[in-house]
């Protein structure tokens, strides 16, 4: 199926709404849409069963006589005809150099006994063999082998891991110490820990991240089709910083003193110091300034939509600005306003330092001309 790709801001305001859009996927009931900390996942020891979970029959998954270091390793194997698994319950999240390094021993073993490391993409639907080992019919390796699995070809992908011990016809059904498999020291290299992410539901092909805090962030959205939820698409990686901010005192001062003004010149957000059309107050926000002529950017022509874009200044604190749009230049309305034209948007495209550039846009409608304007207010 065509994997939603997100588009948006890749250094957006930690504390500030930033919007992220993806192709609308055929067929698509909904989203859902998902943020994930880059948290590098943890190794594991094997010491304890804690964090996986085991589906085996007859026999305890962990020992504590075989092991390559510490307390204890994985074992399985087949005291009956049936596969048994190891898996970790959380997804990982694969990098560019993504490995599964672990210590392995395969002991007595038939030939169609098989130790693999199985990976899924789709939640656990399907599961594909990233390594194989089978057995010798022998008493196998006396000692343990350091296995480095590669999981490039997974990169930007989401997926489930588990390790599996199967069988196909004859098998050496003893508990001793001395048959199956074990693994030992497991580490993810260049994996990411999910467990932290946060997903959410949306009905539209868009989602509005807020960084909680600064740091590095993976977004991505899956559509729901059907009642069945899809795999997420490619990661959106993001980093989240704190943007400066400058309180209107602060720009109004900074502006007299490079126009070389007295100081109080700015000092009304209401007044239009330069005669432009654009008040203090909206230059403060809209990232120009209030000593040099300018002007509010022009439509963007488009065949299916109306377009206005226009500048944000993310470091100004003390006022918002607000697209409206009017079919008759008497009533206005902004973004979900009752009685704004249906699709009628406003979001993030781009940022640059300071300054984000935004866009709003509502569908073309024969016939019907619109006009925009930016209010500026305060809080």
């Amino acid at each position: 199926y065509p994997e939603p790709v997100l588009t948006g801001p890749v250094a957006p305001g930690t504390g500030t709404a930033a919007t992220y859009r993806w192709p609308d996927v055929p067929g698509a009931d909904s989203y859902e849409w998902r943020c994930v900390p880059r948290t590098p996942a943890a190794d594991d020891p094997a010491d304890s069963l804690a964090g996986v979970v085991t589906d085996v029959a007859g026999f305890s998954p962990l020992s504590t006589t075989v092991k390559q270091s510490g307390s204890s390793a994985y074992r399985l194997i087949h005291p009956t005809a049936r596969d048994n698994f190891i898996r970790y319950p959380h997804a990982f999240m694969a990098g560019p150099a993504a490995a599964l390094r672990f210590f392995s021993r395969l002991r007595y073993s038939a030939l169609t006994e098989v130790a693999r490391v199985q990976i899924s993409t789709d939640g656990g639907a399907l599961w594909t063999d990233v390594y194989t080992q089978k057995g010798s019919d022998t008493a196998g390796e006396s000692a343990f082998t350091d296995r480095l699995v590669s999981l490039a070809p997974f990169a930007g992908k989401e997926f489930h891991l588990r390790f599996a011990y199967t069988v196909s016809e004859s098998y050496y059904n003893s508990t001793g110490s001395s048959v199956g498999w074990y693994i030992d020291n497991i580490r993810f290299m260049d994996l990411l820990d999910t467990t932290a992410g946060v997903t959410s539901p949306t009905d539209m092909n868009a989602a509005d991240f807020t960084a909680p805090a600064d740091g590095h962030y993976l977004l991505s959205a899956r559509p729901l089709i059907g009642g069945r939820r899809f795999p997420f698409g490619p990661a959106h990686a993001v980093t989240a910083a704190a943007r400066p901010t400058m309180d209107y005192a602060d720009w109004s001062t900074r502006e007299e003193t490079a126009a070389g003004l007295p100081a109080g010149a700015l000092a009304d957000p209401a007044a239009d110091h330069n005669r432009d059309g654009i008040p203090n107050l909206a230059a403060y926000l809209m990232g120009a300034g209030p000593t040099r002529a300018g002007a509010l950017p022009p439509p963007v022509p488009s065949p299916q939509l109306v377009i206005f874009e226009y500048p944000r200044n993310t470091a100004a604190t003390q006022g918002i600005l607000i697209p409206e749009i009017s079919s008759d230049l008497s009533a206005w309305f902004a973004p979900g306003d009752s009685g704004a034209p249906a699709g009628f948007t406003d979001a993030a495209l781009s940022t640059l330092g300071t300054i984000e550039t935004r866009r709003a846009s509502t569908p073309a409608v024969p016939g019907v001309s619109y006009f925009f304007r930016l209010r500026a207010t305060t809080p």
